[in-house]
């Protein structure tokens, strides 16, 4: 029984967060001007971050996300970024060579095999 209720405080806890995460989402897209499509990417601290793509510049990305950072939903995403060139055999996206120099060398492996496949960089980043 004790462990369920942990479990269950668990999930509830989880919820919340993905609740807060949405909400803080929205305010900071809105406070960045973002009314088109947007990616979103985790940071190895557990933050989120929005990255430039075609409906977002290189501004409102860094604005949404000061945004996140202030209400805790995001950290700095610093991590390691992936040397590799972008490949130009495959069709890409605009905004996919922003997109690419901010991945880390394990996205771009992964967003490599989505490209190989017909797919695309973006759908490479949501998880399986």
């Amino acid at each position: 029984m004790k462990r369920s209720l942990i479990c269950l405080s668990a999930a509830l806890l989880a919820a919340g967060c993905a609740q807060n995460r949405i909400a803080n989402l929205a305010t900071c897209t809105a406070e960045a001007g973002i009314t088109g499509t947007y990616s979103t990417v985790y940071t190895m601290d557990g933050g989120t971050a929005i990255v430039p793509g075609p409906d977002v510049t290189e501004d409102q990305a860094r604005i949404a996300n000061a945004c996140l950072r202030r209400l805790g939903s995001a950290r700095t995403p610093v991590r390691p970024r992936g040397t590799a060139s972008i490949p130009s055999e495959y069709p890409l996206q605009p905004g996919d060579a922003q997109l690419w120099q901010s991945l880390t060398p394990e996205q771009q492996r992964r967003a490599l095999d989505f490209l190989r496949d017909g797919s695309t960089i973006r759908s490479s980043l949501q998880p399986d």
